[in-house]
């Protein structure tokens, strides 16, 4: 901090953004109590109104407001980020209807997907937007019984996407897969999906930890108890906060 004294505005004003990002990031990323965060973000769009981060923390805050349960807090929020470009206005449909999927509200969310669809804008940042929106259409899809229409609908969207966009990808593969799971009769190709994650599109720790905890499962499943095992440390020791390593841990009683 003592290095900080009579640094320009601007860095000190990119001070606080990371500080910020970072903390609501971290919460979000680890599951945690999202309220001490929420307030530094809170506090950053109150001081600084003009940043060229205010979207991006607008979408934050509205994440830190649904995960800690004050869904018209979150809306609200959303609701401003939707007021910027088009690209934002695609997010900030996307984004309400990720927080109705959390609440298992899955028609309604994919709705809202559609509408976020639905949004003219040909801009590249829209266009990645909408196939982000399209994962979670396919995610909807998968949660209400219509797993063929899901699968067709990832399928699509991979052999569209251009083999650098690997995060896009590994989140793909990871929604197959849970189409997969869903269809009760697919387990190999559920592997399959999740091992693509896990050797090829890895890159993305959320992504890889999602996959690798549905491959425990799987690896269970199918009666490979030692690869479950294995899986599951690495699980454990690359992403000890992950909520999908807590997840892992509560069905094992521990």
């Amino acid at each position: 901090a003592a290095e900080l004294d009579g640094a320009e505005p601007l860095l000190l004003d990119e001070v606080d953004f990371v500080k910020a990002a970072a903390a609501g990031r971290a919460a979000l990323a680890a599951g945690a109590d999202p309220k001490d965060a929420g307030r530094l973000v809170g506090e950053f769009l109150a001081k600084h109104p003009k940043s060229h981060h205010f979207y991006d923390m607008q979408q934050l805050l509205g994440d830190l407001l649904a995960r800690a349960g004050k869904p018209e807090a979150a809306l609200t929020a959303y609701s401003t980020l939707a007021k910027g470009p088009a690209a934002l206005k695609v997010r900030a449909a996307a984004a309400k209807a990720g927080m109705l999927y959390d609440q298992q509200k899955f028609a309604e969310a994919m709705s809202e997907y559609d509408a976020a669809l639905q949004i003219e804008a040909s801009d590249d940042a829209s266009a990645e937007q909408k196939r982000s929106a399209q994962l979670g259409k396919a995610r909807c899809l998968a949660q209400t019984g219509k797993n063929p229409e899901a699968v067709v609908l990832v399928q699509g969207l991979i052999k569209q996407a251009d083999p650098e966009e690997k995060d896009l990808l590994g989140r793909a593969y990871n929604v197959l897969g849970a189409a997969y799971r869903a269809a009760g009769d697919k387990d190999q190709d559920a592997l399959i999906s999740y091992l693509t994650v896990d050797l090829v599109y890895n890159g993305s720790p959320e992504s890889h930890a999602e996959a690798l905890a549905n491959l425990a499962d799987l690896w269970d499943k199918v009666k490979q108890t030692e690869r479950a095992r294995e899986t599951r440390k690495v699980l454990q020791e690359s992403y000890p906060t992950s909520p999908w390593t807590k997840k892992q841990a509560a069905a094992a009683g521990t």
